[in-house]
């Protein structure tokens, strides 16, 4: 018997005692209630800290949490537009209390989320603190695999993208402070240009309230959202310091927040990070020239007055990442080798330094945002943003140029800009018979520019102008949203061909509406239901991109001819909560007429080398997948989760697979918190991740048949080791690939030409003061 299914085997077993120990029957229970008005605030968040567990308040504000045993609970008690709350209570015998919130229109304190909550603060799911800390080094994607039902797209170890319901890229937006992030997110290996140490919330957006984003987003929308900035007089701080076994990473951030005594109007945040890691590391060998460096930095400024706030974002990232140089192979027979099982030739036993060599990308993105909003009344509120962003992506190939001259410049083969202005007005109604109405305009203008001999995508300017209406209204069980927007895109397209210099004008309009209704069945049950109709216009990758893509180590063509997707979704959603039990259940199908995919052509030899070629095509396609959490707090102190994602993707057109789509997957989880000091505890994780193989696969379209399934187990402990009045630190210590398992995802470009990274061991030390 291997220790895999040994460990697997043991924690199957416990599994089953779990449901033999005593249910605990205390209860907390009450009302939470407007502290200005005495009004009843519905659909409030209460959530337990220590066991990861929370309800959601009714329509007059009442909830119970049962099921409890005694002990001492951190309750954090949240709303739309509220301030957030922790309050300390010692449960000795079951309580009847109310929770009183100060509402704050100007304020909406992001809750992280998971599933097709009409409310985008509504809380379904929290990244757990020992989570946020185990991947805060790490990227933006990665973080977010935290929450039940996103997975990452990964090109190599250093390079992921987030997952959701199968989609990814172009077809999940992210909102990062309240703005769209644009840069070349088209790509794969494109990672989002966001730093995860400046944000504390992520929150997955669907349905109508999704709307006001965007459109043509069928994953869904991502945002990314800082804490509230610090309202009273004197200076706060934070510093993480992180190092990380298996590439040497070292990773630090500083942060400093405060206002003035002389102007409490007046808020302010500052923030830097800098990182550096050497090669990945698998199981067998190292990865060549996988290093990376980053410097990132941020700063927050506001005005609030009674009747409007004013606030100034600034933030920049600047990354250099190496690419795998053994994934640039020189000739077809080594790449089919390769391919084949074969071991990469560019490999080390030993780690070399923080250096990075060709082939890597290069990546620097500005943004800057003035956010004005002003409150006419408790129910009426205008705000109106204005954006500009801009991003530079260099990527150079693993050889230079014959010509020494231009060998020595050393200058990247592809180097893209891209300038983007944004402007967003929205006006927010609320009535005073639970109506509530949002409406707004968008304003998008991009220009790309071509700033190297190869334009992998060409010159372009781009002009979008959207506009939507959500409203959201409360009938006494039931709560319903309903929402439409229509946008209209304008290509200007310049690209060099061997004809010479060709223009490509290009329009496309689309129309999205979204529908749905929730009630609670019974005690303990919710429902919810939404159906979404969505269109989303071809990326400009997809219609002209043409070439050799360096980051991917692959060839990739578009067609100027493609058409705009159109996509039909319903969605169910389950909440139950009983006792100890509590679990959340999402079903969805996708019918996306004209669904753009890659489509795998061979492998192709080319002056630069051999790769795989892929072409961009229209077909039909429906994706139906699951989304399960389950969640049971064995004892006060310990707790039991399992996740459990399945997918099913398929190309009606050509009655085969979607490529590319996630395989089915389960990870489950204990978690023991137990108290070390009287106002301290520690936590500890032992968890278990077992991945498919993606059976569902269409041997004409694959390069490679998809790697075997795996599974992996890994271990987090997150304590206090400082607690004083004004300083307190936090130690969290994680180790992924415990066993040292060597694999490959499905979902990792890189599949076909190096493992995955093996063990890592990442500690992180967090001071507050």
């Amino acid at each position: 018997m291997t220790r895999n299914t040994l460990l697997l085997g043991i924690l199957l077993l416990f599994n089953s005692f779990l449901f033999s120990q005593d249910n605990c029957q205390l209860s907390i229970s009450g009302k939470v209630i407007d502290e200005h008005d005495q009004s009843a605030l519905s659909f409030s968040n209460i959530y337990i800290l220590e066991s990861h567990k929370g309800v959601v308040a009714d329509l007059n504000g009442d909830f119970s949490l049962r099921g409890l045993c005694a002990g001492t609970y951190q309750l954090v008690i949240s709303h739309v537009g509220c301030e957030s709350d922790t309050i300390s209570i010692e449960l000795k015998e079951s309580i009847v209390r109310n929770f009183y919130l100060e509402h704050h229109l100007e304020e909406l304190q992001a809750v992280n989320i998971d599933g097709e909550s009409f409310k985008e603060k509504q809380s379904s799911n929290r990244i757990a603190e020992i989570d946020l800390m185990n991947r805060q080094s790490q990227s933006f994607a990665d973080v977010l695999e935290s929450v039940n039902g996103v997975q990452s797209l990964k090109t190599g170890a250093n390079i992921s993208k987030p997952v959701i319901n199968g989609f990814s890229a172009n077809r999940i937006q992210i909102i990062n402070g309240g703005l769209t992030h644009e840069s070349q997110q088209w790509g794969d290996e494109h990672a989002p240009e966001i730093d995860p140490f400046m944000a504390s919330d992520y929150t997955v957006i669907k349905g109508a309230s999704a709307l006001k984003y965007g459109g043509g987003a069928f994953g869904g929308f991502v945002l990314v959202e800082p804490k509230a900035l610090k309202r009273t007089a004197g200076i706060d701080g934070q510093f993480d310091a992180v190092y990380a076994t298996n590439n040497r990473l070292m990773n630090s951030s500083l942060m400093l927040e405060g206002g003035l005594k002389k102007l409490p109007s007046f808020s302010w945040r500052a923030q830097i990070s800098g990182k550096q890691s050497a090669a990945v590391q698998t199981p067998d060998y190292y990865q060549s020239n996988t290093a990376t460096e980053a410097l990132n930095f941020s700063a927050t400024a506001a005005y609030f007055q009674e009747k409007w706030k004013l606030q100034f974002n600034y933030s920049q990232f600047n990354e250099d990442i190496g690419i795998f140089s053994g994934a640039h192979i020189g000739n077809l027979t080594d790449l089919r080798s390769l391919i084949e099982g074969g071991d990469p030739a560019e490999v080390h036993q030993e780690n070399t330094a923080y250096k990075i060599n060709r082939p890597k990308q290069s990546i620097q993105h500005e943004s800057v945002v003035l956010d004005w909003r002003y409150y006419f009344n408790e129910l009426n509120q205008l705000t109106v943003k204005i954006g500009r962003q801009f991003n530079i992506r260099e990527e150079f190939d693993k050889e230079q140029p014959r010509n020494r001259e231009l060998a020595a410049l050393n200058i990247p083969e592809m180097s893209l800009s891209l300038e983007s202005y944004s402007a967003d007005v929205v006006w927010k109604h609320e009535k005073v018979d639970n109506l509530r109405i949002e409406s707004g305009l968008n304003l998008r203008n991009k220009e790309n520019s071509v700033n190297s001999f190869i334009d992998f995508i060409p010159d372009y300017q781009s002009n979008e102008l959207g506009a939507f209406s959500v409203a959201n209204k409360k009938l006494n069980q039931w709560e319903l949203e309903g929402g439409v927007r229509f946008n209209y895109k304008v290509f200007d397209v310049y690209k060099v061909t061997q004809r010479g210099l060709l223009n490509y004008n290009l329009d496309f309009s689309t129309f999205h509406a979204s529908l749905g209704a929730k009630r609670r069945l019974f005690n303990g049950l919710n429902a919810e239901a939404t159906y979404t109709y969505s269109e989303r216009a071809p990326e400009i990758n997809e219609l002209f991109g043409e070439g050799l893509h360096h980051g991917t180590a692959s060839i990739e063509n578009g067609s100027p001819n493609l058409l705009k997707e159109k996509m039909h979704e319903v969605s169910v959603g389950f909440q139950f909560e009983m006792g100890k039990l509590s679990s959340q259940t999402y079903f969805y199908s996708k019918y996306i007429k004209d669904f753009i995919y890659l489509k795998a052509e061979g492998l192709e030899l080319t002056i630069r080398g051999a790769f795989p070629a892929f072409s961009w095509n229209n077909t039909d396609a429906l994706i139906n997948g699951i989304d399960q959490k389950f969640n049971f707090s064995i004892t006060e102190n310990l707790n039991f989760e399992s996740n459990w994602n399945f997918l099913w993707a398929n190309n009606l057109t050509e009655n085969s697979y979607l490529i590319f789509m996630p395989s089915n997957r389960t990870s489950n989880s204990l978690n023991y918190r137990f108290r070390i000091k009287e106002k301290s505890k520690m936590s500890i994780r032992l968890g278990q991740q077992y991945v498919f193989s993606q059976y569902r696969f269409n041997e004409n379209e694959e390069i490679a048949p998809p790697p075997e399934a795996y599974q992996l187990f890994h271990a987090s402990v997150l304590m206090p080791v400082l607690e004083k009045e004004k300083i307190k630190a936090q130690l969290s210590i994680e180790v992924r690939n415990l066993l040292n398992t060597k694999y490959r995802d499905y979902l990792n470009r890189f599949r076909y030409f190096t493992d995955a990274q093996g063990r890592n061991i990442n500690i992180h030390l967090k001071i507050n003061f």
